[in-house]
């Protein structure tokens, strides 16, 4: 049964950064977290802060301890609207477990894969922008799902653990593990799950 696009429910954990598993007979998720807008606001948290302390400075250096109350709400205005782009626009990300792999967008999820039963396995070069390349991972099981991601999107864990899925696959005689394609993937999957 695919997954469509929904948003997963708040009794999930969504607060531990977790996501349930896209199939009753899937175990529950071990890898990914979704971490990036916390880096954002964190980020936006700093700006703001070093802005306001170089109105502090100027307030007490340059006017004297004269100020209006906009000088200090126009920045955490903004910085704050800026911040909020982290839940506006969300970032892509991978999770998965045993047997699965998940792409999801923010707390919704897009497409999904069974790692055990993949027939497609491969790994090319795309464009990412601004004039950069970067390796693209594509899976497709033998239900006709199929997930597209970066590679870099992969944590070690899931690395690895996508590696015992398509063992798994080969062992069914899902995927040719001697196809170059399936190769380049397996060896860059094997990089990615030593942690180089």
């Amino acid at each position: 049964m695919p997954c469509g696009p929904g948003p997963l429910a708040p009794a999930t954990g969504r607060s531990g950064g977790r996501v349930p598993a896209p199939a009753p007979d899937l175990p529950p998720q071990s890898f990914g977290r979704n971490d990036t807008w916390q880096l954002w606001v964190v980020f936006c948290a700093f700006i703001a802060l070093l802005v306001e302390g170089v109105m502090v400075l100027r307030w007490a250096v340059v006017l004297h301890g004269r100020f209006e109350l906009s000088d200090f709400l126009v920045p955490l205005a903004l910085y704050g609207v800026v911040a909020s782009f982290a839940w506006i626009f969300p970032s892509t990300w991978v999770a998965g477990g045993d047997g699965w792999l998940m792409l999801l967008r923010g707390w919704w999820s897009q497409k999904w894969v069974r790692t055990s039963r993949l027939v497609h396995v491969g790994v090319e070069s795309k464009y990412e922008g601004e004039g950069d390349y970067a390796p693209y991972l594509t899976l497709r099981d033998d239900e006709g799902r199929a997930v597209g991601t970066w590679l870099k999107k992969l944590t070690a864990d899931g690395a690895a653990s996508l590696l015992a899925g398509i063992r798994r696959s080969a062992q069914a005689e899902l995927v040719d593990l001697n196809s170059p394609a399936t190769q380049a993937a397996v060896a860059a999957l094997e990089v990615i799950a030593q942690g180089k």
